[in-house]
């Protein structure tokens, strides 16, 4: 998330970033995650304790109390540097985190678990125009081209750690259909996302070298996973999407 966010603000202002202000946008977004993070640890304390004993709250390192005392200031300290960038910048990085709360709290374990993801990725890549004042409507197609590009990341995660979800009773989507199933909705929804971004390309332009590398790292992708490789898989598909991203927005920022 963070290189993704310095990836989109380098692009929306031509590749001449304001230092001071990425700096603070790029402290928000860490602390952001740092929150969540901390978030997630609290939410999965119980089943932790009986998978994941090493980690900080089964150990005994943190109390969940402190967790989340933690997570509130890493919350405040989020909004604090962000507040100079704007009340655009920080409701935008509010709303951000509050997707990855959601996440932590209620949709991890079911079907609708990359929902709070399509949200918060556009979200982020808005935020990162607005940090240099670049706002455009048509940041807002954002949104909708944002579904097939994360559903695939969020398959290709899950797909890792498909065996310890079901030992363990998730009901995630990949847990629910199958790996042969969620394997054609990754590869299949990374395609409809490059269609979509064809479809509404800004300004009537068209794909640059950027959309052919992501077509080469879903080929890289695909191929990983034949021969059995999950983290390279999802390297690929994850690479792939923030490619295709990147190549979709530069227009924008043009």
């Amino acid at each position: 998330m963070l290189f993704a966010c310095g990836l989109f603000t380098v692009i929306a202002s031509d590749g001449q970033p304001p230092h001071g202000r990425i700096a603070l946008y790029l402290a928000a977004v860490l602390a952001s995650q740092m929150a969540i993070g901390v978030h997630n640890d609290y939410c999965d304390r119980v089943l932790d304790g009986a998978a994941k004993q090493g980690r900080a709250i089964p150990s005994g390192l943190i109390s969940p109390r402190r967790a989340l005392e933690l997570t509130a200031v890493l919350i405040v300290l989020s909004v604090v540097f962000a507040m100079p960038l704007g009340p655009h910048v920080v409701a935008l990085g509010v709303l951000g985190t509050a997707m990855g709360f959601l996440y932590n709290a209620s949709a991890k374990s079911t079907v609708w678990a990359w929902a709070p993801f399509s949200i918060a990725l556009p979200t982020m890549a808005v935020a990162s125009f607005a940090v240099v004042d670049a706002t455009s409507q048509e940041l807002l197609l954002a949104y909708p081209l944002a579904l097939p590009l994360v559903l695939p990341v969020y398959i290709a995660d899950s797909l890792i750690d498909l065996q310890s979800d079901r030992t363990h009773g998730s009901r995630g989507l990949v847990a629910r259909i199958g790996p042969a199933w969620a394997r054609a909705l990754c590869w299949g929804s990374l395609l409809l996302g490059f269609a979509i971004a064809i479809a509404f390309w800004p300004d009537g332009g068209a794909p640059g070298v950027l959309s052919a590398i992501a077509l080469g790292l879903l080929g890289l992708g695909i191929v990983s996973d034949r021969l059995r490789i999950p983290r390279v898989h999802w390297i690929g598909v994850m690479l792939a999407s923030v490619a295709l991203a990147a190549d979709w927005l530069l227009d924008i920022g043009a």
